[in-house]
This record gives C-alpha cells, sequence and structure tokens, in this order.
C-alpha cells in the first residue's frame, strides 16, 4: 500500500480528482472482517468493478479484494465447494491484496507518480481524511495519464514554438546589441584619440600658462617689493609732514611772542616820547628861565655875572637836550615804523604759516590716505601674488592631470579594441547557442 508524500491541491487547469471516480465507488466497499459472500455480492451488483475496497472499523481503506481473484474463484471448478467451504466462505484475509491508495486533494501528476510507484494494475483507492473517498480505475488512470501527456506534449511544444520566437528575437537583438558594442567601441576609441589629443594640448596650454603665471607671480613679488618700499616712503613723508606741521606750530608761537614783544615795544616807544615830550617841556622851561636869569642878571648888574654864566649854561643845557630829544624822537620814530613794519611782517609770517599749517595738514590728510591705499595696495599685491601662486601650483596639478588624462585615453582607446573583438566574440557565441537550442 503506498501513501503520497504531500499534500497539495490540484492545479485550476486540471478536473477535481473526486468527479473521475467510478460511480457509487464510495459505496463499494466491504470492511476486513465482512464475509467472503459479501464481496462477490458486490461484484456481481457491479459488472464493471475491478477492484474493491476493504476497510476497516473506522471506515480507513488497508487493502482490496481484486476481480481477477474472484473471477479465479468463481472459474475453478471446485469453486462452489469452496465457497460452500464455511472455513474458507467466513474471512476475506486471503483475497485482500495492497492496493496504491491516494489523498484525493494530491494533483494528478502526484497521483499518478504514486500510482506508478505502486506497480498499480487495478486502480486506486482515493481517500478524504483518512477515509474512503473513491475509487479510479485503472482505464480512468491510464486515460488521464494520457491526456496529461498530450497536455505535456502540447505545452512542450507551445515552450518549443515561444523558445523557437524567443532564440530569434534574442539573436536578432545579440546581433544588435554586437552591432551597437563594435560602434561604441569605434566611438569610444576616436573619443579617446580625440580626448589624449586634446589632454595633450591642454597639458601644452596649462605649461605655457605656468610659466605665464611664473612670470606674472615674479612680477607681482617685484610690485609687492615697490609697493611696501613706496609705503615706508610714503610713512616717512607723513613723519615729515609731522614735524614740518609741529615746526609751524612752533613757528606759530615765535611768531605770537614776536607780535607781543612788538606790542611791548609800541608801548615802551609810547612812553619813552611821553617822556621826551615831559623833558621836551622841561628844556622849554629851563630855556625860559635862562632868559629870565640873563635878564635879572643883566638888571643887577656886575653882581648878576654869576647868574648870567649860569642862564648860559642852562640854557646851552637846554638846547643841548632839545637836540638830543629830537634825535630821540626821530629814532623813537623809527623804531616804531620799524616795529610796524616787524607786525606787519609778523602778520603776513602768519598768514603765509597759517597758509602752510592748512597745505600741511592737507598733505597730512592725503598722505594718510596715500598710506592706507599704499597697504592695501600692498596686501592686495601679496594676496595676489600667493593666489598666482596658488593658481601656479593648480596650473602644475592640471598638466599632470592631462598628461594622467592621454595616458588614460590610450588605455581607453586599447579598452575600446577589446571591446569590439568581444561583442564580435558574444554575436558569435550567441549564434552558437541558439544554434544548439534549436538542435535540441
Amino acid at each position: 500500500m503506498a501513501s503520497a508524500p504531500s499534500l497539495s491541491p490540484p492545479p485550476a487547469s486540471e478536473p477535481e480528482i473526486v468527479t473521475l471516480c467510478e460511480p457509487g465507488g464510495e459505496r463499494c466497499a466491504v470492511r476486513a472482517d465482512a464475509p467472503l459472500a459479501e464481496a462477490l455480492d458486490m461484484f456481481r451488483d457491479h459488472p464493471d468493478l475491478r477492484l474493491l475496497p476493504v476497510v476497516d472499523a473506522a471506515g480507513r481503506p488497508i487493502g482490496a479484494v481484486m476481480e481477477r481473484n474472484i473471477r479465479s474463484i468463481l472459474f475453478n471448478p471446485f469453486g462452489h465447494a469452496l465457497l460452500c467451504n464455511p472455513g474458507f466462505g467466513r474471512s476475506l484475509a486471503p483475497l485482500i491484496r495492497p492496493c496504491p491508495i491516494g489523498d484525493s486533494r494530491l494533483a494528478l501528476a502526484e497521483l499518478l507518480d504514486a500510482y506508478a510507484r505502486a506497480n498499480g494494475t487495478e486502480g486506486m483507492i482515493l481517500t478524504a481524511n483518512g477515509r474512503l473517498r473513491g475509487v479510479l480505475s485503472n482505464r480512468t488512470l491510464i486515460r488521464l495519464a494520457a491526456e496529461r501527456e498530450t497536455e505535456l506534449v502540447r505545452q512542450r511544444a507551445a515552450r518549443l514554438e515561444r523558445m523557437e520566437q524567443a532564440s530569434a528575437r534574442f539573436e536578432a537583438e545579440a546581433d544588435a546589441l554586437a552591432e551597437a558594442l563594435s560602434a561604441i567601441a569605434d566611438t569610444v576609441a576616436r573619443t579617446a584619440s580625440a580626448t589624449a589629443e586634446r589632454a595633450r594640448a591642454n597639458s601644452g596650454h596649462a605649461g605655457a600658462v605656468a610659466a605665464a603665471s611664473r612670470q606674472t607671480s615674479d612680477g607681482m613679488d617685484g610690485l609687492a617689493a615697490t609697493s611696501r618700499a613706496l609705503a615706508h616712503a610714503v610713512d616717512h613723508i607723513c613723519e615729515e609732514t609731522h614735524a614740518a606741521k609741529l615746526a609751524a606750530s612752533e613757528a606759530m608761537e615765535l611768531v605770537e611772542a614776536g607780535n607781543r614783544s612788538s606790542a611791548e615795544l609800541g608801548a615802551a616807544t609810547g612812553a619813552i616820547a611821553e617822556t621826551l615830550a615831559l623833558m621836551r617841556t622841561i628844556a622849554s622851561r629851563a630855556r625860559l628861565l635862562a632868559v629870565n636869569a640873563a635878564i635879572e642878571a643883566a638888571r643887577v648888574g656886575g653882581d648878576g655875572n654869576g647868574f648870567a654864566v649860569i642862564s648860559r649854561e642852562i640854557r646851552s643845557f637846554a638846547g643841548q637836550t632839545r637836540e638830543a630829544t629830537d634825535r630821540i624822537t626821530a629814532r623813537i620814530a623809527e623804531i616804531g615804523t620799524a616795529a610796524d613794519r616787524v607786525r606787519g611782517g609778523h602778520q603776513a609770517i602768519e598768514r603765509v604759516i597759517g597758509t602752510v599749517d592748512a597745505v600741511a595738514r592737507s598733505v597730512d590728510t592725503a598722505i594718510g590716505a596715500q598710506a592706507t591705499t599704499m597697504r592695501l595696495l600692498s596686501d592686495h599685491v601679496a594676496q595676489a601674488a600667493q593666489a598666482n601662486a596658488e593658481v601656479r601650483q593648480n596650473l602644475v596639478h592640471i598638466g599632470q592631470v592631462a598628461v594622467a588624462a592621454a595616458e588614460s585615453s590610450g588605455e581607453m582607446h586599447g579598452l575600446a579594441g577589446r571591446l569590439a573583438e568581444d561583442a564580435g566574440r558574444l554575436g558569435q557565441r550567441v549564434r552558437a547557442f541558439v544554434r544548439d537550442i534549436r538542435a535540441a
């Protein structure tokens, strides 16, 4: 007795196995302890029955009584005597034979495989949950197997047709792919050659630009040095301008001091003029007194000679005093005029110093701005020189990259050649593969 190794529902395209069972097969069964006569009655009532399932008390199949075994008893010359023998007719055990058993939930292919493994010849018993469900006759199983093989042959033919069409499409696509790969390889080869040329040209241009950048960098370095020197010169000029401003301030202070001295000289000259005026008044009075003394001496006579002498001396002294006073007055006038000229010169000097101070301030402001500009220029020139050095380094790197790109382009050109060869071999292999499939 065989059992199925697995349970799986039949495919939706296959018929329900239970519907193919022998009509009334689920009722055509005897228990293992039934008498032989009951089995004979079953075969007699169902002439087409080829096997009779034998079940236990729970309705589980344990084997079958084959129609050929019953026929051998019935056609035996001693069959009637055997049936009348109480010892032989009371039990079915001698006639129970193993029979293929399968679950009704199995697919047709699994049932047929189980039937083949059990070497079935008369039919197969179907069960549901271990209990008898029906009987498939050998004729039905053969028909199902033939139909299944026919369907498999049809499916194989359809599959072969699809494989033939797919092979043709695959061959065409493989040829197109091989041609495309060859075209791509040619394009890659041309592109690689052009890239190598451009890389070599870029390398040359990068070298030239690097040389020009080196010259520019040298010029930038010189300009930076000149800018720094000019900045130092501007700083020196700024210091000199500051010193000039200080000198102008000191000169202004000196001029102011001179003005003050001139004013004091004017005041002293005025005081001297007042004193001289007083001296002239005194000289006039002394002269008048000398005249009066001479008159009195003349009126007195000889006793007045002494007064006459004194009068003459006084008159002489008064004249000398007047002359000295006149000369001093003239000198003081000259001193006043010189003082006025000095004050006018001081005023002119003050105006010139003011102008110089304003110019110095403007120059100081301009030089300060120029110094700031020069420092910024020096800083920018230094930054430009540094940036130029970085550019030169980048250009050197670009040149190296261009050389590497040229070398890589050469390798790409070789790869493109190998790709074209591989594409040709691929097309040959695909065609050989398709021929092998068609031959198979």
